[in-house]
Order: C-alpha cells, then sequence, then structure tokens
C-alpha cells in the first residue's frame, strides 16, 4: 500500500472489518442478516421529543431544515459533548439518554461493536442517493449502513504568509528550526500522531511499540517550535488573528474565520497529504422514536441545510448538491469541490481502543517532557 492513506484505503478497511463482524452474532455482528431494523411509532403519529447529543453550536435552528416545517410540534432536546470520547463515554456510561449523536466516523465501529447503536434503513432517506458515494460507505459495516455522513473537512497547516516568508510544503517541514516558537499545534494526541506518522513514512495506524516511542521523541523534538498546543477551535483562530504565531494546525473552517479576520494566510496542501474527517449521524440501539430519527437525518442531509453548514459554518456537506447552493467564494476558498485534493487527503481511519490508549498516552508523555 502506498504510505498515504487514501480515502478508499479507509474504505477498504471497513469493508475487511464489516466482514470479520458479520459472521459473528454475539457481539452486535450483522450474523448474515440478522440485524432488525428498530421497531417504533410513524413519525407522523411521534410527539417526541427526539433527544440529540450534539456538538455545541450544531442546534441551531438554520440545521433543522425541513424537519422543523413538518414536525413544528416535536422538541428538539439537546445535550452536547466536545470529542469523539465525550460522545462514547456519555452513551456508554448511561451519562445521556439520545435517540441521536453525532460522531465521526473513525469512531463507528466503537459505537456498533459496544451494542450503542441501531442499524439505519437506508431506503428510507429520500436524500440518500445525492450523498458522496465514498463517504456513504464510511458507515457501512457488513450488510448494513450504522452511520450517515454529515460534515466533513480537512485537518492541514494555515500559514500567515506576512510573517512566514518561507511556507512549509510537507508535514515533516514543521521540524525545521526556522518555525521555532511560531506553531500552534491541536492539543489531540491522534491528530499529533498522524501528523507525525505522515511526515516520516510511518503506518498510520498500525504503529509498532518501536514506531510510537520514535514519534513520541520527534514529539518532544518537535516542541521548541511550537508555542501554543490549542484546545477550542477559536483559540487557534484569535492566535492567528493577534499575530501571536505564524503557523496553525487547523481545520477548513478555522481557515476560512483566519482569512475573515484579515490574516493573508493559506491553506497549504503538504507533500504527504492533508488530514481529513467526516462526521455524521447515529441512531442510539434502544431509541422510541426510530422513525422519527429517520426523519431528522434526512432533513440535515437535504442540499438545503448542507448550504447552511458551507455559508455559515465553512463545512464541507455530504450531499453532492450543496456546494451548488452555497457561497462560490466559500467554496472556492474551502476547495469543497476540488476531487484531487480529497483524493490526497488521509481521511481518518478507524482506530481500535488500544491504539487509542497507547497514543493517548504517547501524547500525556509528550506534553509533560
Amino acid at each position: 500500500m502506498p504510505r498515504i492513506v487514501r480515502l478508499l484505503a479507509v474504505l477498504s478497511v471497513l469493508a475487511l472489518i464489516g466482514a470479520a463482524c458479520a459472521g459473528d452474532e454475539g457481539d452486535g455482528g450483522d450474523g448474515g442478516g440478522t440485524v432488525e431494523f428498530p421497531s417504533g411509532p410513524p413519525a407522523a403519529e411521534d410527539a417526541g421529543p427526539l433527544r440529540l447529543l450534539e456538538w455545541a453550536g450544531y442546534e441551531i435552528p438554520e440545521f433543522h431544515g425541513p424537519f422543523a416545517e413538518a414536525y413544528a410540534d416535536v422538541e428538539l432536546e439537546y445535550q452536547f459533548a466536545d470529542a469523539g470520547s465525550s460522545f462514547y463515554q456519555k452513551l456508554a456510561t448511561g451519562g445521556v439518554e439520545a435517540d441521536l449523536a453525532h460522531p465521526c466516523s473513525n469512531w463507528v465501529t466503537t459505537f456498533r461493536d459496544a451494542d450503542l447503536i441501531a442499524p439505519i434503513d437506508v431506503s428510507r432517506l429520500e436524500n440518500w442517493d445525492l450523498l458522496d458515494p465514498n463517504m456513504r460507505e464510511l458507515g457501512k459495516i457488513g450488510d448494513h449502513y450504522w452511520f450517515i455522513p454529515w460534515d466533513w473537512g480537512y485537518e492541514s497547516l494555515v500559514v500567515n504568509t506576512d510573517v512566514v516568508t518561507d511556507v512549509p510544503e510537507s508535514w515533516a517541514d514543521l521540524w525545521d528550526p526556522q518555525y521555532e516558537g511560531m506553531i500552534a499545534m491541536e492539543d489531540f494526541s491522534e491528530g499529533a500522531i498522524a501528523m507525525t506518522a505522515w511526515a516520516f513514512d510511518l503506518p498510520y495506524p498500525d504503529l509498532s511499540d518501536e514506531d510510537l516511542e520514535f514519534i513520541k521523541e520527534k514529539l518532544i523534538e518537535l516542541k521548541s517550535n511550537i508555542k501554543l498546543f490549542w484546545a477550542g477551535s477559536t483559540d487557534l483562530v484569535q492566535a492567528m488573528v493577534n499575530g501571536d504565531v505564524g503557523i496553525g494546525y487547523a481545520w477548513n473552517d478555522q481557515y476560512a474565520k483566519i482569512v475573515d479576520g484579515g490574516v493573508n494566510a493559506v491553506y497549504t496542501e503538504p507533500s504527504e497529504g492533508r488530514g481529513g474527517w467526516v462526521c455524521g449521524f447515529v441512531i442510539t440501539k434502544d431509541t422510541p422514536h426510530y422513525d422519527l430519527a429517520l426523519e431528522y437525518i434526512d432533513s440535515a442531509i437535504s442540499a438545503e441545510v448542507g448550504k447552511n453548514a458551507i455559508d455559515l459554518y465553512f463545512l464541507g456537506h455530504s450531499n453532492t448538491e450543496s456546494a451548488g447552493l452555497a457561497d462560490p467564494t466559500t467554496v472556492d476558498l474551502l476547495g469543497l469541490l476540488d476531487s484531487d485534493i480529497q483524493g490526497r487527503t488521509n481521511f481518518a481511519l478507524p482506530l481500535t481502543q488500544e491504539q487509542r490508549d497507547k497514543f493517548n498516552q504517547i501524547w500525556s508523555e509528550v506534553l509533560a517532557a
């Protein structure tokens, strides 16, 4: 396999995982077609409420679209999570009661293997055929879909060209001493370890203990170039706009906000490829509102709602017609229609819990060094 993991590689891995799980009925696998869709009242007869576990800020009316019109009397109740691990822990421990949750694709197998989510009857989604075909397959395990893609984006380097004259062309360039004290890095183990693996031609995420030790040492070495570890999205935006840092590990929506803040910035395409993420909806296993949840998802993946996701939050959207309705300046700025860039992007692969634990331990040691 080429060293840069492409979206097709993601799909291949998910297909293998699905095949392995399909014959195992005891742990929630498809079991040769034994999985059944949950039953419940028809959406038109369901008074709700519909309970959503969401990212903060995603509860805005502009994302409710056709659902709000068709089910105006159904109350939407929100609780919030701030990371993939937070979504998982809240559902796994019973910390929240939810009908729908909005994690990212690299967590789907973990949710399914923990028997937390229900299969999704995509034949009942009117907008299903309009979704990006590759992104659709991210939610397929065995013969069923367990995740519906909604938003997506890139992870790359945003560079203030008024401050940085020699723009890095690769992830490996970040270790150049000329960038001492100029970089803002996300405080996120998976992103830091993936970036380092791409930079030094290591097989992320299937890293040996020796690979992880090497990555730890390289990240400790990189700390002299890092001025800020950001946790909240606005932390990076403010640091770039204020001129505190010249280079940031950034999502595409942060890049748009940084440019909007008056910074002469570029969003690089490292030679090893950008990082990428896809998030979307899962339906919890024991929901009493299955049909209503399907209606909400179908509304969320409409082109109308997708346009709002692009225009308001600078996100990519899974509906292939959304970008054509959105502000063309935003679409062009973010490269949402550039299939060549997407094809070279390292979209996030599913991780095992053992891998996550190891990555978190390595990152803790890096931060403490």
